[in-house]
């Protein structure tokens, strides 16, 4: 046994270790050395499998190998093909041949002298450049000169994970850095082309800035931005270049959020630094006019998808740093804003059908300048009384409900809980400026719209306060604010009936969502919930219809076909809701 398993104790110790995994225990002999059997099997001679393993050295060596080889991490399976190079290489020529085409034609295009949009054009894409740069200079140099295309180790990319690492971080680099140089000649292109094609008529010499130069610019007398011009909306190198634009945006915030992660820091400082230029450039380019509304309310709201998408792509890195939200602010952002623009595009196709009229587009059903009515509701000026513009929608708006209930409850002696209370003071006051609005000839001098979207906004907000157990971490005023802003951009860019259908969508989905971690409806039982649920969308139903088919219902009989939304909503509705959030009070003082 000695000069068999070695002269040297360390020798001996490794082959008997090694003796008793390679060989049977009652022969120990070199004919014995055997494969792994399986349960039930008779042992095997390894050298009728393995003719070159003759002796016990060879047998232990090759076990050990295979022991080593169990330890090791398997192999990682070569990637299959995938088409994302062929999609992203499809995805870079389209843009480069329709910058061609575009810059051929106006290389072609007969002109004698540069139009004179053209300096204040460079002058707004500098500030553009220059408002990017005080945001983060590191994001956008490295959109256009990206050091990781020649660096040796280039680290990961945000799209290489995206793309389930089919390519190389260097690759995705070069990648996005030429489709960012062929994004921002495709502006150029698309607005030299529209300042030829369609050239501005008040606007013959280059003028210093003023305030007066400023003022004409932001109320459309003045329009120096050819993509956002009058007429320009009827040339596709128009949505081209403001989707160049758009793209270019885009990207700018990925290389942000890239280089400083998605979190909290972003969010309220480089964010709302982004969203404030914005705004402000958005306000100058002429895109928050009657032309171009529309189209900037898209684009906005295609922002608010923007952290979800970041989010989702930076989940899985851990240097990332993350939000921390139980509930998930981007993807309630994006769930909003998305849903938001489906409804938008639903509502645009429905106008677009015969016989309907889109009184989203001047806030008018009914306008008479010149005795200066201008109302949006379907029910005839003056036709019932002479004393109210719409008298039947007056009357059907004022609080019965809510101050019988109050007389009640006062003559009683009961005492209300305090949010009941601001609950019935919200809904009342909501009430009679509604009410109030029919009475004036022109709503739009007092503001009445915003202001009642603002009071709705409360109402909601305190009526699922008063239904709900919400956790402690949520701020009821930051959520206030966020609704206020969502609601007041949607009726801007895309009207009240929009705003209104919106919220049928969007309120059943966000609770049935988000019902577990906001405690959203905890109070109030299922029977009741489905109940509202369809009186929301029974009456959003009869307002969709009667704003759409308003002139056509006229036609046929001159009856106020404004007053069934009127009675279903301030009366049926409102009711519901006062009665459910009373019958969570009720069940909150009783569990308490």
């Amino acid at each position: 046994p000695i000069s068999l398993l070695g002269s040297d104790t360390k020798t001996f110790r490794t082959r008997l270790f090694a003796f008793g995994d390679c060989c049977v225990e009652d022969n120990m002999d070199a004919n014995s050395c055997q494969s792994p059997m399986s349960p039930g099997s008779s042992p095997t001679p390894w050298h009728d499998e393995h003719p070159s393993i003759r002796n016990f050295d060879t047998c232990c060596q090759y076990n050990a190998d295979q022991n080593n080889a169990k330890d090791e991490p398997p192999a990682k399976k070569p990637s299959s093909p995938t088409l994302a190079p062929f999609l992203l290489v499809a995805v870079g020529l389209a843009p480069f041949a329709t910058n061609l085409q575009v810059f051929i034609r106006v290389l072609m295009h007969p002109w004698s002298q540069i139009p004179t949009d053209v300096a204040p054009g460079i002058i707004y894409l500098l500030a553009s450049a220059l408002a990017a740069s005080c945001i983060d200079v590191t994001a956008l140099l490295r959109m256009f000169f990206d050091l990781r295309i020649a660096a040796k180790s280039p680290g990961e990319h945000l799209l290489s994970k995206c793309l389930g690492h089919s390519l190389g971080s260097r690759t995705i680099a070069a990648y996005v850095v030429t489709l960012n140089w062929i994004a921002a000649l495709g502006v150029l292109n698309s607005a030299l082309w529209l300042s030829l094609v369609n050239p501005i008529t008040n606007y013959s010499k280059m003028e210093p800035p003023s305030s007066e130069v400023a003022y004409k610019i932001v109320s459309g007398d003045l329009q120096l931005n050819s993509l956002a011009r009058r007429g320009s909306e009827q040339f596709w190198e128009s949505y081209y270049g403001t989707g160049c634009a758009f793209y270019l945006a885009i990207s700018f915030v990925m290389h942000s959020t890239e280089l400083a992660g998605i979190g909290k820091e972003w969010l309220w400082k480089k964010g709302i630094a982004y969203l404030a230029c914005g705004l402000v450039l958005g306000l100058f380019g002429g895109y928050f006019l009657e032309g171009t509304r529309l189209q900037a309310g898209t684009v906005l709201l295609l922002h608010g998808l923007l952290p979800w998408l970041f989010y989702k792509l930076q989940s899985s890195s851990e240097n990332t740093p993350k939000i921390g939200n139980p509930v998930g602010l981007p993807k309630m952002v994006g769930i909003l804003c998305g849903l938001s623009m489906v409804c938008a595009v639903v509502l645009r196709i429905l106008k677009s059908l015969p016989g309907t009229t889109d009184s989203d587009k001047d806030m008018s059903q009914h306008s008479d300048p010149a005795h200066g009515i201008h109302l949006q509701f379907c029910e005839e000026p003056y036709t019932f009384t002479s004393w109210a513009s719409q008298g039947f929608s007056m009357v059907f708006h004022l609080p019965y409900i809510p101050v019988l209930g109050s007389l009640i409850s006062v003559l009683r002696g009961r005492r209300l809980t305090e949010d009941f209370a601001k609950l019935l003071v919200l809904q009342t006051v909501f009430q009679c400026w509604t009410s109030f609005g029919h009475y004036l000839p022109d709503p739009r001098v007092w503001k009445i719209t915003e202001c009642s979207i603002m009071l709705a906004c409360l109402w909601l907000i305190q009526y699922f306060k008063a239904t709900s157990d919400f956790p402690a971490w949520l701020d009821v005023r930051k959520v206030v604010l966020g609704y206020w802003a969502w609601s007041l951009m949607v009726f801007y860019f895309f009207g009240l009936i929009t705003l209104i259908f919106a919220h049928a969508v969007i309120l059943p989905i966000l609770g049935w969502l988000y019902h577990k971690e906001l405690n959203l409806g905890s109070l109030v039982s299922m029977r009741a919930k489905l109940v509202g649920v369809y009186l929301l969308m029974f009456v959003v139903a009869l307002i969709t219809v009667e704003s759409l088919f308003c002139q056509t219902l006229l036609s046929w009989y001159p009856l106020p076909y404004h007053v069934p939304f009127d009675i279903t909503f301030f009366q049926v509705f409102a009711a519901w809701l006062l009665y459910t959030a009373h019958t969570a009070q009720c069940k909150k003082l009783k569990d308490v």
